[in-house]
C-alpha cells in the first residue's frame, strides 16, 4: 500500500495523530535529551529572573540613595538658610544693644567722624571693658 492511499483512507486528524512526531513515544535517549533541554530551559529562566531581581534591587537602592542625597541637600540648604537667618537676627540684636548701650548708631559715629566703623566699636569695648 502507498502512503497516498493510506492518507486518502484515513481521515486527516487520525493521519496527524499519528505521524505527529509530539505524540509519538520517545524513546529514552530522547526522553533524556528533552529531560536535559528542559531542565537548560528551567536554568536560563531562573538565571534571567535573578538578573532581573538584582537589577530591580540595584535600581531601588540607586533610587534610595539619590532620595537620600536629595534630602541631605535639602537640610544642607535649611540650614544655611538657618543659619544666614541667625546671623542677620543676631546682626540686628547687636545693633539694637549698640543703640541701648551706647545711645546711637556706631556706623553714624563713624561718618561723622571720618573713621571705620570697627574703629568706634574696638574704642567704645576698650573704654567699657576698663
Amino acid at each position: 500500500m502507498r502512503r497516498d492511499e493510506d492518507t486518502a483512507r484515513l481521515p486527516r486528524s487520525n493521519w496527524l495523530r499519528r505521524n505527529n512526531p509530539l505524540e509519538r513515544p520517545l524513546d529514552p535517549n530522547q526522553r533524556q535529551q528533552l529531560n536535559q533541554f528542559q531542565q537548560q530551559l528551567n536554568q536560563i529562566q531562573d538565571e534571567q529572573e535573578l538578573n532581573r531581581l538584582r537589577d530591580d534591587q540595584q535600581l531601588n537602592q540607586l533610587r534610595q540613595q539619590d532620595q537620600l542625597k536629595q534630602l541631605q541637600n535639602e537640610q544642607q540648604l535649611n540650614q544655611e538658610q538657618l543659619h544666614e537667618q541667625f546671623n542677620q537676627i543676631h546682626q540686628q540684636l547687636d545693633e539694637l544693644r549698640q543703640l541701648r548701650d551706647y545711645g546711637i548708631n556706631i556706623a553714624e559715629i563713624a561718618r561723622q567722624v571720618g573713621v571705620s566703623t570697627s574703629a568706634i566699636s574696638k574704642s567704645l569695648a576698650r573704654s567699657y571693658s576698663s
